[in-house]
């Protein structure tokens, strides 16, 4: 994980956090995916052409698109980059990226956005830190950084130029 702070500028500054995506598995698959349909015709180039090679022909090419269809279920909505963008006296702005490409993006104008705060989050065997938005009319709170789980100093990199950024302490007051 890694968070680059891009265009710093007294109108707008740009937060991303990035995951290195390529692993293990990721390469395994994209050879597997490259080679099996070569595989698949270079077998049945071998045989003769009957009913029960052509069937197993069509099962393994099916077996081949259920697995695909799999690892996109589970691996394609994985989040590869989330990126918020401050905006002075106008808003926030929060897009998702997720690994099959996918984006989700949402803007939050100033007259909504109640306060920014780091709260901690306790679960069974981890502490650690989010960054909330307190939206008004909203039931729950927004989470910036979601599938992240930056440390508290990172965490305080995001959030005092932010809340400087959108001028929070004014609003409030």
């Amino acid at each position: 994980m890694q968070l680059k702070i891009k265009e710093k500028s007294d109108i707008a500054t740009k937060f991303e956090f990035i995951v290195p995506s390529v692993g293990f598995f990721t390469v395994f698959y994209m050879l597997f995916t490259l080679l099996t349909p070569v595989l698949l015709i270079y077998f049945s180039l071998d045989e003769d052409y009957t009913v029960g090679n052509i069937f197993h022909l069509a099962a393994s090419g099916f077996v081949f698109l259920a697995l695909q269809f799999i690892y996109f279920h589970f691996r394609g909505r994985m989040l590869v980059k989330e990126k918020v963008v401050a905006i002075k006296e106008f808003g926030l702005q929060h897009e998702k990226k997720y690994l099959n490409g996918t984006k989700d993006v949402k803007f939050y104008p100033l007259s909504v956005i109640k306060d920014i705060v780091i709260h901690e989050v306790l679960s069974t065997y981890d502490v650690g830190y989010r960054l909330f938005l307190i939206i008004a009319g909203a039931k729950q709170l927004t989470i910036l950084f979601e599938s992240f789980n930056p440390k508290l100093e990172i965490l305080l990199k995001v959030f005092y130029p932010m809340r400087n950024l959108l001028s929070i302490e004014k609003i409030k007051n």
